[in-house]
């Protein structure tokens, strides 16, 4: 550990081993030692990228509006240089350069995320950062520091909607610290005594990896260390340290703590206990972070198993499922298959012997998740389990990957969004009044990514957005950005096209950023429509409408009207929000686990309607008239 800590600038470890003392974000100086070698000027090796002489030596000030800068953009560049697109009708020179300089730590706590990029906000955050009341004992001072510079990168990136970034030589620290901790009860109290809430983050950095090495239940008996001492750390004032607890919500119901009644629902689901296919449920807290617009399968599915519903014996059932966490397949290769396979599901030919109950009605009453994308309907699997009830994201897709859900029988579900993403979403989500935008749109098309210009993708109207709706005031469109979350904040309207397939997760970031949808997506298909008024908030235009038109119907719309749509699409966001429904008497009011299940029980009404018809016949074999018999 100390080795790797004698690099000369603290905050090293953020992103990863440096050859020269600068080229990171974070604070400068290892010891004041090294402090007066740079700062008085003798040694040119110290400084290098984000690390000058200024920034280290001198006082950190902020001039200007700090509202105005980051991403590219700043004082000297604009104010000082006067650079071609620096100011818009908002961001005017009189607001960006004429508000008065803030020094030190007064500029940190004064502004927003809204305020300030994240790169400027961590930067300061390292800088001014005091690991008191944490102090080094058995552990070394210096390892305490890295854990405070580890989590307020963690926080800050957080509070901007960004993944935040761990170099490996720092993964491989935070590993060692949560080894040693983990390995006693007694070396767990020891780091517990020097800094509570640097202890207690450690352990949910580590906690995942340890339930993949040693299991379950190893993991479930630490994490419950985390419950019984967050409200004692919560309750204390730790300075600039954060307790990362949003940062890894649900991982308690991930681990199975916990159970519910499932909404009080007459639903009879038996759950598929198979040997052989136990690794698929295995490793939930990596599936759960893993991929975030498709992870909901995991919370779906975990949300079941900690269900009284889903625990009714075979003989009584009405639905059947095998648990299967789809996001992460690939990390517990099934039996039989190559350690490189990256779809690690029972072998499709067999389908009807692996399940006891297949042949019962030839699979339409077992369910599958499928929480990115479907399977293409050219895999055997596909073409396996196509009668069967499919909780599924996914409307539609095309050429090698054609497949579709049929609305007779699947249920569509939102995409997931994990808590941090969603509380930084908030923060940025403005009054309509004071959004400068009237449109957005942000992400990846064939201008940018070749996957989007195959033939396989329905990604034709991404190119005409950005190449003919760019031209428009109170426009935003391209590749995706940075600070996409304070543009998308700030604008009247979200764009949400058809990409690789007829969903995107854009749609359901609507809700907690505040900007209303405009579809442009020919085959999607809404979720939970038996709930949520989608007209009343709505635009759908076909992907082939004049762009012109749609930008002038668009900018027309009445700021009255734009409020109360707003309001009402608020109003109905809980129902894409995963961290509802959880507890052991669920509020039976909106969720996305309450519209899944109420989806269920009207497929089980119309199966039952069916069962005279015996639609499974034809999946039988063979027979013969019983007369002949």
């Amino acid at each position: 550990w100390l080795k790797f800590l004698s690099g000369p600038c603290r905050g090293m470890w953020l992103l990863g081993p440096v050859t020269t003392a600068g080229g990171i974000l974070g604070g400068c100086f290892h010891d004041e030692e090294h402090q007066q070698q740079c700062c008085s000027g003798e040694d040119p090796s110290c400084w290098a990228g984000t690390y000058t002489y200024e920034a280290c030596c001198g006082e950190l000030v902020i001039r200007g509006n700090p509202r105005c800068w980051g991403y590219g953009l700043d004082y000297e560049t604009c104010c000082v240089q006067n650079t071609p697109g620096c100011f818009n009708a908002y961001f005017t020179r009189d607001l960006c350069c004429t508000t008065a300089e803030l020094r030190g730590m007064d500029a940190l706590k004064q502004y927003s995320v809204k305020d300030m990029d994240a790169h400027t906000m961590l930067l300061y955050a390292l800088r001014f950062a005091d690991v008191a009341p944490c102090v080094g004992g058995r552990i070394p001072q210096r390892l305490w520091e890295m854990i405070l510079d580890v989590t307020l990168n963690t926080a800050i990136q957080h509070s901007h909607g960004l993944p935040p970034t761990m170099a490996q030589p720092t993964r491989e620290v935070v590993r060692s610290m949560y080894r040693r901790m983990a390995s006693s009860d007694e070396e767990f109290d020891s780091f517990y005594k020097e800094c509570g809430v640097g202890t207690l983050n450690i352990l949910l950095w580590g906690v995942a990896e340890h339930q993949k090495q040693e299991g379950t239940e190893e993991a479930r008996r630490m994490f419950s260390k985390f419950m019984a001492l967050s409200p004692e750390v919560q309750a204390k004032n730790w300075g600039h340290w954060k307790l990362l607890s949003t940062s890894f919500a649900l991982n308690e119901q991930l681990l199975g703590f916990g159970s519910h009644n499932c909404y009080n629902s007459s639903l009879k689901i038996h759950t598929y206990d198979l040997p052989d296919y136990q690794h698929l449920v295995s490793h939930s807290l990596m599936c759960g972070a893993k991929m975030a617009q498709c992870q909901a399968s995991t919370y779906l599915v975990r949300w079941l198993l900690s269900g009284s519903c889903a625990k009714v014996p075979r003989e009584s059932a009405d639905l059947f499922f095998l648990p299967a966490y789809e996001s992460c397949y690939n990390e517990a290769p099934c039996k039989g298959h190559s350690e490189t396979d990256q779809h690690c599901y029972p072998n499709t030919t067999s389908i009807s012997e692996i399940l006891p109950e297949w042949q019962r009605t030839g699979g339409r009453d077992h369910l599958f998740f499928f929480s990115c994308n479907l399977g293409s309907f050219h895999t055997p699997f596909m073409q396996s389990v196509r009668d069967s009830v499919w909780v599924t994201v996914e409307s539609y897709q095309v050429n090698q990957l054609m497949a579709w859900s049929s609305p007779w029988k699947d249920v569509l579900i939102p995409g997931y969004q994990p808590k941090w993403r969603m509380e930084a979403m908030l923060g940025f989500n403005v009054p309509v009044e004071d959004r400068t935008y009237v449109a957005v749109f942000h992400g990846h098309s064939a201008l940018t990514h070749s996957a989007y210009a195959s033939e396989m993708a329905m990604a034709d109207v991404r190119v005409r957005i950005v190449q003919e709706l760019a031209q428009y005031p109170g426009v935003s469109v391209g590749k995706p950005i940075i600070n996409y979350l304070h543009v998308a904040g700030s604008s009247r309207f979200c764009l949400v096209p058809s990409g690789l397939t007829a969903w995107t997760i854009h749609l359901y970031e609507c809700f907690v950023l505040g900007c209303l949808p405009v579809l442009l997506s020919d085959h999607l298909r809404l979720p939970f429509a038996h709930r949520v008024p989608w007209r009343e908030f709505t635009f759908k235009f076909p992907t082939t409408v004049d762009m012109g038109e749609m930008y002038h119907q668009l900018a027309g719309v009445p700021m009255g009207t734009l409020k109360k749509m707003k309001a009402t699409m608020e109003k109905y966001a809980c129902w894409f929000d995963y961290t509802r429904g959880w507890g052991e008497d669920p509020v039976p009011d909106c969720s996305p686990y309450l519209g899944m299940m109420e989806q269920l029980e009207q497929r089980v009404a119309q199966l039952n309607r069916e069962k005279h018809l015996n639609h499974h016949l034809g999946l039988q074999d063979q027979w013969v008239p019983e007369a002949v018999v």
